[in-house]
């Protein structure tokens, strides 16, 4: 069976699933159809489905089409998923105004409609997948999934991308630890525990970003993950039970873009951050317990904007005088927190008015779909 499905992935690797029955062949194609490979450049006609018709003018929106059938039917696909595909298959810029194109071009023409597919345990032949460049592992149920039967990194050394939702990572760190070519991670509604906290030294040497959202048992970020010292973007949103960062925070040295956003027990960033020179952005909005900033805060040289909406915990001398070395950081806040900002000459301060059920909606997790 393995070898059969294997030579049918060199054959129809890049071709939509939903034309296909077997559900082995269903979880092969997902999790191998990004391998890099350049194979099989003409669809075959029992796998050609009428819509590409409309599509024929457009071969790259028309290959992002077949990607949708990597996804079970039915369900939301969250768009940062496509866009790591897209930004590995195409070089595009995952936040780039190309890829936004792409998803309303194809959520015009309504053309999802894949076969469902299960998730753990993983396949035998994920242990020969050394080409794999994304992996995606979405669980659609009501309870966290361990994942079994993960290869040993060896086996993963190409991937690039992976993103976990809604799984227990307890089984799998140590292996997600030792990726050395592995550039983003993202982790959605995952169990995390004592996952990174078990003394294993990190090789993430490449790894340039990080996506954290809605671990609720996440409370402060893994001391061990603060050597990934080419990280330039660190998001955490909707992490609740999150209190602070680790103090070794400051070992991120090239980090510059910073957002732990809707944290609702958040109080304050490590001293340790003035050591992060290269920060351009910092977002803590709608982080209801934050008190206080740093000490020496100022010495954020590259520093050009501060989110600070929702500060409600920020206490009246939470602002450290440092700020005054402040080169024309603009700051986004409420008008509860604008006279704190107000004495500073060094910042632009901008009111934001916020629709008190949106800033709600922000601050709350969002529910499993």
């Amino acid at each position: 069976m393995c070898r059969r499905l294997e030579d049918d992935v060199r054959k129809y690797k890049n071709y939509p699933l939903k034309l296909l029955n077997d559900q082995d062949a269903t979880s092969l194609f997902r999790l191998s159809a990004f391998s890099g490979e350049n194979e099989a450049s003409n669809i075959p006609d029992d796998l050609v489905d009428k819509s590409l018709f409309f599509l024929e003018k457009d071969p790259q929106v028309k290959q992002c089409y077949m990607h949708l059938g990597l996804f079970p039917e039915d369900q939301k696909i969250a768009a940062t998923a496509l866009l790591d595909m897209w930004a590995h298959l195409y070089n595009h810029d995952e936040g780039g105004l190309p890829n936004f194109i792409t998803l309303t071009k194809l959520s015009f023409r309504n053309l999802a409609n894949v076969l469902p597919i299960s998730i753990h345990p993983l396949p035998q032949f994920m242990h020969n997948m050394k080409g794999l460049k994304v992996l995606i592992i979405t669980n659609y149920g009501h309870s966290f999934s361990e994942i079994q039967n993960f290869p040993a990194p060896q086996y993963l050394s190409g991937l690039t991308r992976i993103r976990l939702d809604h799984v227990s990572i307890s089984s799998i760190s140590t292996t997600i630890l030792m990726l050395e070519n592995l550039q983003k991670l993202s982790l959605i509604m995952c169990k995390i525990g004592n996952s990174f906290n078990e003394g294993i030294p990190s090789k993430l040497t490449s790894l340039s970003e990080i996506d954290i959202d809605s671990c609720d048992d996440l409370v402060t970020f893994p001391a061990v993950l603060c050597n990934s010292v080419g990280l330039k973007k660190l998001s955490i949103t909707n992490c609740h039970d999150l209190t602070s960062l680790s103090e070794e925070f400051g070992k991120l040295s090239n980090l510059e873009v910073l957002l732990v956003a809707s944290c609702s027990r958040f109080k304050t960033l490590p001293e340790s951050v003035t050591n992060l020179k290269k920060l351009r952005i910092i977002d803590l909005s709608h982080c209801l317990s934050l008190h206080e900033l740093p000490q020496h805060m100022g010495e954020l040289g590259c520093l050009e904007t501060i989110d600070a909406r929702g500060w409600t915990g920020l206490h009246e001398n939470g602002l450290p005088k440092s700020i005054k070395d402040f080169n024309n950081v603009k700051v986004f806040c409420d008008e509860e927190t604008f006279h704190l900002w107000s004495d500073f000459h060094s910042v632009r301060v901008q009111v934001v008015q916020e629709d008190a059920l949106d800033t709600l909606n922000k601050i709350i997790s969002r529910p499993h779909i």
